[in-house]
């Protein structure tokens, strides 16, 4: 004797609305209108369904048809077995940040991540309380695979295939120099700036080519004389010296109030600085992902826009 229950390996679980409909109107035509099928696709479906429950499910009494016991058996089960497939296929399931109790790990310069986190934090304080975030240096760059990082702000360079990478901003070099330095009373050519030393933080080593490439067309060499961990820590080498700390425009903003020092304009012909947000592809559909991914894009556009209006 065959058993009376259908293993899930022998249903095709596209089928069950169609039986739920079914069963709930005893009608193969008004299940097609319901279901915006053809009367013959239904057809078949219930079909399927005899054959995989081995019961009729539905058999014509008069003019109708009416539900077997095995069918009426099985209703609330159906529409439990539905509402769980819905819940774990809905993208109505988002996680309420509020209650969210995530770390969120964001691997970035030191110095940007302190302008960040003066605005992020707030944010996430009022949003969602008890989420977290903690910010990781530059250095080692993993690639996401190890799963230690869920997003990197950083420049341009390489990343590895299964990287989503969003720009969020394009922005001018700047210098911070000491008040007392001698490009303040001039104007700043190529060839003037190449005049001091030149100090940059790890994290430009890669667009440091890009830059040399630019003054090569000038017929200039730079050498790469000093090079420190962060941009804090160039503008405060610069300081004390003749040097030029060269970085982003929204970073230089915030140095040069801090330490009181001064901004230069670098020539219009210097490649801009690119603003980067990258993340694993994995958490494309994450929606607490997209949610904090959100938040600090919008945080990183409020600081470029200060930075755009106080501009040197």
């Amino acid at each position: 004797m065959k058993s009376q229950n259908a293993p899930l390996s022998r249903i095709d679980m596209n089928l069950l609305p169609i039986l739920d409909v079914l069963l709930n109107t005893q009608s193969v035509a008004d299940s097609a209108e319901v279901l915006s099928l053809s009367s013959p696709t239904v057809s078949r479906a219930l079909a399927k369904l005899r054959e995989a429950f081995h019961d009729q499910l539905l058999v014509r009494s008069g003019q109708r048809l009416v539900r077997t016991p095995r069918a009426d058996a099985i209703r609330a089960e159906l529409k439990t077995i539905l509402a769980l497939t819905e819940g774990l296929t809905s993208r109505q399931l988002k996680p309420d940040m509020a209650v969210s109790q995530r770390i969120f790990r964001v691997r970035c310069d030191g110095t940007f991540a302190g302008i960040v986190s003066r605005l992020l934090i707030p944010q996430l304080q009022q949003h969602a309380p008890r989420t977290g975030v903690h910010f990781i240096g530059e250095s080692p760059r993993g690639d996401f695979r190890a799963d230690d990082v869920d997003l990197e702000l950083s420049g341009r360079r390489e990343f590895p295939p299964e990287t989503v990478v969003k720009k969020l901003a394009e922005v001018p070099l700047v210098g911070v120099v000491a008040k007392t330095h001698p490009l303040l009373t001039m104007p700043v050519t190529e060839q003037a700036m190449m005049a001091y030393p030149h100090i940059l933080a790890t994290i430009q080593s890669e667009f440091s080519h890009e830059l040399n490439a630019s003054l090569a067309s000038y017929g200039l060499h730079r050498r790469e004389q000093y090079m420190v961990p962060s941009f804090f820590s160039a503008a405060l080498s610069a300081q004390a010296s003749n040097g030029i700390a060269t970085m982003p425009g929204i970073i230089a903003r915030q140095l040069h109030q801090m330490l009181d020092m001064a901004q230069l304009r670098l020539p219009d012909s210097l490649p801009q600085a690119e603003v980067l947000c990258a993340w694993h592809v994995k958490y494309r559909d994450d929606y607490e992902h997209q949610w904090f991914r959100k938040q600090v894009f919008e945080c990183v556009q409020r600081i470029v826009d200060a930075s755009e209006s106080a501009s040197p």
